[in-house]
């Protein structure tokens, strides 16, 4: 083994905790990584007390953590009032997440062309995903009058 500088050192404590986590939610570290073993469950009490604050990249975390089902129950509904939380603060990714369950319809009534609004906020703050979202509602009509000119513009961004 080498001594001092670089030293790979393995961490008990840390080997134990991941051993004894769940194997869909353990994360396996680097022997010389200082950290703790993933739990989702924890992390979405964190988040919600963050959220709580008025933090929107907590309250957009903790949105995509309630419409996946990680960490809680799936939970869409919660889920929408998360990101509406966020994406009024100008969160892009939580506006681009908002108008995804708008256009599906996911725990809210569907609603295309708020959908539409979102998508462009986010999109343009350069969220890749809202752009290219847009220019779909663009190019197809729904929520917006079709504008296949402008729908190429935003796949092109």
């Amino acid at each position: 083994k080498r001594r001092g500088r670089g030293m790979r050192m393995r961490s008990p404590n840390l080997d134990s905790c991941c051993r004894m986590a769940e194997a869909p939610t353990r994360t396996r570290l680097r022997p010389w990584h200082r950290g703790v073993c993933k739990n989702e469950t924890e992390a979405v009490i964190w988040y919600r007390k963050a959220a709580e604050q008025n933090n929107s990249n907590a309250q957009c975390a903790l949105g995509s953590m309630l419409a996946y089902g990680r960490g809680v129950d799936k939970n869409e509904a919660e889920a929408v009032e998360w990101y509406r939380k966020a994406a009024e603060q100008n969160d892009a990714v939580a506006q681009c997440n908002l108008g995804i369950m708008l256009e599906d319809g996911s725990a809210v009534d569907k609603n295309e062309t708020e959908a539409v609004e979102w998508y462009g906020k986010a999109a343009k703050k350069n969220n890749a995903s809202a752009q290219f979202h847009l220019g779909v509602m663009l190019e197809n009509g729904r929520g917006v009058d079709k504008n296949e000119a402008e729908a190429v513009e935003w796949y092109r961004k």
